[in-house]
């Protein structure tokens, strides 16, 4: 649910084209001049995403923000109306890497940049 100064947009580029949500987060600071921490919750789709901006955004950004490209497709960006959808569950890492290091590996001399 957005909050009371917030509106939410949709994208129409989501995980089916590559996109992460700092892809988004940079695209709408850069172009928009957006700070980072005016941009509130993303929501990754597999088609599409959503995004939560201040209320009141001029229409000059938002049609400049239609015609930006993530990931090299057009964002189209939109006033989202309707329910937002669930939130998708996130797939498995890939690969068997694990995700830190693995502390019951003892640590070489390369480890520590010596």
């Amino acid at each position: 649910m957005p909050s009371a100064d917030m509106d939410v947009y949709r994208l129409d580029v989501g995980r089916n084209d590559g996109v992460q949500v700092k892809n988004i987060v940079g695209a709408i600071a850069n172009e928009a001049d957006i700070n980072s921490r005016h941009i509130g919750d993303i929501r990754l789709n597999d088609d599409f995403s959503t995004v939560q901006l201040p209320k009141g955004m001029p229409a000059e950004t938002l049609k400049h923000l239609q015609n930006v490209y993530i990931c090299r497709k057009k964002t189209n960006i939109t006033l989202f109306e309707g329910e937002l959808p669930a939130r998708a569950p996130r797939k498995p890492r890939s690969g068997n890497k694990p995700r830190h290091h693995d502390k019951s590996r003892p640590r070489r001399r390369d480890d520590r940049g010596e």
